[in-house]
């Protein structure tokens, strides 16, 4: 597809980061302008616009087929960047992402993606000049022939017909950056194929000629055979690493951050050679680096190998190891913990750093680490916030072998990091936000239904007055706490005494709507109406794995139980100061001027009759919604 023919693609239905992709075609024809600044300002607009941020949009899969004529015409300048995008766009975006182990396409799962598929579709686009790719491995420029060789690495749907190509170009290569990126590619296929014929090719590489082409053997023989990297090879690589300060010019790999690319072949050795001391010392190696976290997460799988696959439970301390145990130990003292939250999970561990140091020991222990029916109370709680055990097994646990104070303070324990109750076990790749919502929902109704069973309402109310005097009020805490106190003395006859009223204010700063409203709706119209008129009307869009979704918090969780002007007042404020353009909840508006009754008429009619009126839309259904309600 020549680039003539840019004028049949309709641009203006094809999205990229920025909206309709109209602009695209202009710039692919300053590719070929004769003026780099002009080539290279376009070439910089195109990676931010259909490959922003390192991921491709439905643009890049169709400008692909005008790049790759564009890589591949002799008469157009800049072609070795033109061949490092490509490579960047056949892999979804960035090769950094997959410098340590290469793309490999030949799966069943990639298989199985329709054609259409956003990362199908540019894969096979690009890799349709693969002919032209190979021949340009001979190009009598020398960065050309380094992009061309970095591209072919990434294309293992073609390996089988370019190992031999760049195997030849490997022994007839002289420029040593050109050399060095066919090593590596070489690596890369070898890889893909699973062929070591390559081995002590990249032996005899790695001992002689120029650093880098050595330093390029090692990493090739790293991705061909890593179990086959031996203490020559590490020593040739870590004295790299050592020795990276500065990205490598003109040399495109890991965008010539070689210190990354080393770190990430060397944990990579040391993961298939089970060389725990490799993973540690490397991990000294990168402290600092981006690469870190990636070798702390190797060092866990290293450790906890051979152990028959992920555990179907937390693991306790007395079942670790010492070599395990020293290995956590260092990982939170260089406070690696949060960065690997994933790999610990996998391996039956709790993820975050709080928790790690009481369950080592590194910390003191606290009542969550109390044994009943044969394990710590902190594994029932996460069972129980993780669904797999019912809410009850909880209020049973501690109803059954605590007493009412040990009961208060259990569930105060439960409230703080740590342990850590809040973050899913196993992790999942949920959206955080959305997880974190519910499961505070979820750890509020586990403590108060505790609470409520195992302790009297006095010394609940000892309890609430401990914690006005506290320092740190936890949102979670007062909102467990007052449901309880509120619910047991509803039993009573009774009410919440007006002195924990800023206890119920901190539980409605979270969105645990039905059990405080149930506190509230309990109190005299003179105290609550305040309570929740202290509120802000709260809404946000949020970016879920369903899609987008709105949430609202504050006042719009108890506007219902107000009957009131100024609640109407504020309301319609709130309204009126949405931004234009902003994505609003129209329908909880009108259903809450609904549930505020003739309260709200007076207002509501005001403001629909208003032209001028913000979001005028909400007023008039609302005073739809009342008129009908009081007909």
């Amino acid at each position: 597809m020549a680039t003539t023919d840019l004028g049949a693609i309709d641009w203006n239905g094809i999205e990229h980061a920025y909206g309709p992709a109209t602009d695209v075609p202009d710039g692919l024809r300053a590719l070929r302008s004769s003026k780099a600044p002009e080539r290279r300002g376009a070439l910089k607009r195109l990676d931010d616009t259909i490959n922003h941020q390192g991921t491709i949009t439905p643009a890049a899969v169709a400008a692909a087929p005008f790049l790759v004529e564009l890589a591949l015409d002799p008469s157009v300048k800049d072609r070795a960047a033109l061949l490092v995008f490509l490579a960047n766009l056949a892999v979804g975006g960035d090769h950094i992402r997959h410098i340590t182990s290469g793309y490999d396409v030949r799966g069943r799962g990639f298989a199985e993606l329709p054609e259409d598929h956003p990362y199908k579709a540019i894969y096979q686009r690009v890799a349709a000049g693969i002919d032209g790719y190979l021949g340009l491995l001979s190009d009598k420029d020398a960065s050309v022939r380094v992009a061309a060789a970095l591209l072919l690495a990434f294309l293992s749907s073609h390996a089988e017909r370019s190992a031999p190509v760049v195997r030849g170009r490997v022994a007839a290569e002289t420029d040593e950056k050109a050399l060095a990126s066919a090593v590596l590619c070489l690596g890369y296929l070898d890889g893909y194929l699973g062929d070591e014929g390559d081995v002590d090719r990249f032996l005899d590489l790695a001992q002689k000629g120029p650093e880098l082409v050595r330093v390029a053997a090692c990493l090739g023989l790293a991705s061909a055979a890593p179990s086959r990297v031996g203490a020559a090879e590490q020593k040739v690589l870590l004295d790299a690493l050592a020795g990276a300060a500065q990205p490598l010019a003109d040399f495109p790999w890991c965008g010539g951050e070689l210190g990354n690319h080393i770190a990430m072949a060397l944990t990579r050795v040391g993961a298939a050679r089970q060389d725990v001391d490799l993973l540690v010392g490397l991990l000294e190696a990168t402290r600092g680096k981006p690469t870190q976290p990636r070798v702390a997460s190797t060092i866990v799988d290293a450790v906890f190998a051979g152990e028959g696959g992920p555990p179907s439970d937390l693991r306790l301390p007395s079942e670790l190891s010492e070599a395990q145990r020293g290995m956590l130990k260092h990982l939170v003292e260089r406070q690696l913990v949060q960065r690997i939250g994933p790999a610990l999970s996998r391996h039956g561990l709790l993820s975050a750093e709080g928790d790690l140091r009481r369950f080592l020991g590194l910390t003191p222990a606290g009542p969550l680490d109390r044994e009943v029916g044969g394990e710590p109370l902190w594994r029932l709680a996460i069972r129980v916030m993780s669904d797999r055990a019912p809410v009850e097994a909880w209020v049973n646990a501690l109803e059954g072998s605590l007493g009412p104070a040990e009961v208060i303070e259990a569930c105060l324990d439960a409230a703080v990091p740590p342990y850590a109750l809040l973050v899913p076990w196993p992790r999942r790749g949920d959206d955080t936000w959305t997880v974190t919502l519910g499961r505070r929902t979820r750890l509020q109704r586990m403590l108060s239904g505790a609470l409520i069973a195992g302790v009297p309402a006095d010394l609940l109310a000892q309890a609430a007055d401990r914690l006005l005097e506290a320092q740190d009020r936890r949102d979670v805490v007062c909102a467990a706490l007052v449901v309880a106190l509120s619910e047991a003395l509803a039993k009573e006859g009774k009410t919440l005494d007006a002195r924990h009223d800023p206890l119920v204010a901190a539980g409605m700063a979270e969105p645990f709507a039905e059990d405080v409203r149930a506190v509230l709706a309990r109190l005299p119209p003179d105290r609550r109406e305040p309570l929740i008129l202290a509120l802000p009307f709260e809404h946000y869009m949020q970016t879920t794995p369903a899609g987008r979704r709105m949430f609202v918090r504050g006042a719009w969780l108890y506007v219902a139980l107000c009957s009131s002007e100024a609640a109407a007042d504020k309301l319609a404020s709130a309204v009126q100061k949405w931004r234009v353009d902003g994505e609003v909840p129209k329908d909880r508006a009108v259903e809450a001027f609904a549930a505020l009754g003739s309260a709200a008429l007076p207002r509501v009619e005001a403001l629909a009759a208003d032209e001028s009126t913000p979001h005028r839309e909400v007023f008039v259904r609302a005073r739809e919604r009342l008129r009908g309600a009081s007909a």
